[in-house]
């Protein structure tokens, strides 16, 4: 039996504001219609009572642009961890803005 060594998101990613703010934008590649992107990404923290989405936007001068909404506090390091998981592992992905949760 193989295991696969678990590979952190982070370590792949491209952090371009501090952890722990109210947004955080940062690049990450992962697949999207058959294909290998490279995500141009803002995460940021939403009050209570709105829901968590994704809004894909069009493909940009640093790679498809992505929106994430998540109900949190503020943005830390493992919220950005399990948010880029999320993208990479979510098969249906489409353009336009999807709520979740």
């Amino acid at each position: 039996m193989t295991t696969r060594a678990y590979r952190d998101p982070l370590e792949d990613a491209s952090l371009l504001d501090p952890a722990g703010q109210q947004s955080m934008r940062l690049r990450f590649s992962g697949p999207f219609q058959g294909r290998e992107v490279c995500w141009d990404a803002t995460i940021e923290a939403l009050p209570g009572e709105v829901s968590n989405y994704y809004e894909i936007g069009p493909e940009g001068e640093h790679g498809i642009v992505l929106r994430i909404g998540l109900k949190a506090a503020a943005i830390d390091l493992p919220t950005v961890r399990k948010a880029i998981l999320m993208i990479r592992q979510y098969k249906r992905l489409s353009p336009g803005r999807r709520q979740f949760g």
